[in-house]
């Protein structure tokens, strides 16, 4: 009995050798794709930022409250990327700074349109630079005084988490001209002669990328 138990084990175990896959049968192991040959993918960041003015003579003269103070914003850009790291899309910026009193809370708003370049992409931590270019709107709490248009230059790096999750840190220089107006609390002309304004923003964002189709 003893011996027939032990050919019915060995017999059980040539079977099960004979119907497991060979090595050299198994699919073999693919690599991803190389960043350059991924096809075009669309993106998503939301971003905070700390907004701080370093020109603003146009907006603020001389004996008159400042109307464009420091703050703080949140925004987003829904972008494509394509192949050899270059990225085109919108977005849209709203920022909240301090208006002096004149106004309760000066709101700066700004859409978009952005082209980046991306380097670096076979590796976790990709830096970027890039411009983007847009209509402003100025006001007081989301009301629009003030018209204009405004260009950034940027540069930061994007630390990838996943294959489709990424933190993002960047430094932004945004200049921008408005059309002339009047606040009407100190009844002061604003944006009397065509000059920029100028402001630093320090940006940290989360970004969603599609995955390959």
């Amino acid at each position: 009995m003893k011996s027939l138990s032990t050919g019915a084990f060995l017999g059980l175990t040539i079977a099960l050798a004979t119907l497991a896959p060979s090595p050299a049968s198994a699919e073999p192991f693919e690599e991803p794709p190389a960043p350059d040959e991924v096809a075009p993918r669309r993106a998503g960041e939301l971003m905070v930022d700390a907004f701080i003015p370093v020109r603003r003579t146009a907006l603020c003269p001389l004996d008159a409250q400042c109307i464009f103070g420091g703050g703080g914003g949140i925004g987003a850009t829904l972008e494509w990327r394509f192949p050899k790291g270059l990225a085109t899309g919108f977005g849209y910026d709203v920022s909240f700074l301090d208006g002096s009193g004149v106004w309760e809370l000066s709101t700066f708003q700004m859409l978009r349109g952005t082209l980046r370049w991306y380097g670096l992409r076979e590796r976790l931590i990709h830096p970027y630079a890039g411009i983007d270019a847009g209509i402003v709107f100025l006001g007081d709490t989301f009301a629009v005084d003030a018209v204009g248009g405004g260009l950034d230059l940027f540069a930061g790096a994007e630390v990838e988490i996943t294959a489709g999750l990424s933190f993002t840190g960047a430094l932004t220089v945004r200049a921008f001209m408005t059309n002339r107006f009047t606040t009407e609390a100190d009844a002061q002309d604003r944006a009397v002669d065509p000059d920029l304004n100028v402001a630093i923003m320090l940006r940290f964002g989360l970004v969603l990328v599609e995955g390959p189709g």
